[in-house]
């Protein structure tokens, strides 16, 4: 993420507005439920239709009991990354090619701040880590016996 942003920044403006009415309590759809404490709720329509869109509903029942609100602070605070780009070590991407919680290109334009990097790409959605946890331990062994890994030590 470039330095000085947030991940509110990051997604387009009609989602990030509907997170934003949604924590606020906005007289939005979200209203209801939206938490005084300045919460995102969980919203099961965004859940269903675009993070998990092609997966079972038993899937996705099984990961909606699951989820909590998060604190609306963790979207809307700015972070600084210049400790992070000042490290001296081999940067790698790893990117599930099926998330469409952003368009595609959003994530790629993100990875670019980093530089030069490994791109290793991997089946999956935006909740792969939740439905099939093999394909990231597969992507991050792959990420951590590539020599290139080492080569700062």
């Amino acid at each position: 993420m470039p330095n000085g942003a947030s991940q509110l920044d990051m997604f387009l403006p009609e989602v990030a507005q509907i997170l934003i009415d949604a924590a606020m309590a906005v007289a939005t759809p979200y209203e209801s439920i939206a938490s005084s404490h300045k919460s995102v709720p969980i919203l099961e329509d965004l859940i269903r239709n675009a993070l998990m869109k092609d997966d079972s509903t038993e899937v996705q029942n099984a990961l909606l009991s699951r989820l909590v609100p998060q604190p609306f602070v963790l979207f809307n605070t700015k972070v600084n990354t210049n400790n992070f780009f000042a490290l001296n070590i081999p940067q790698t991407v790893l990117f599930c090619k099926d998330d469409r919680s952003l368009p595609p290109v959003t994530y790629l334009k993100m990875a670019q701040s980093l530089g030069t990097y490994e791109l290793i790409e991997c089946p999956g959605g935006h909740e792969t880590l939740f439905i099939d946890p093999k394909i990231i331990a597969d992507a991050l062994t792959k990420i951590t016996t590539n020599p290139t890994f080492h080569a700062i030590a």
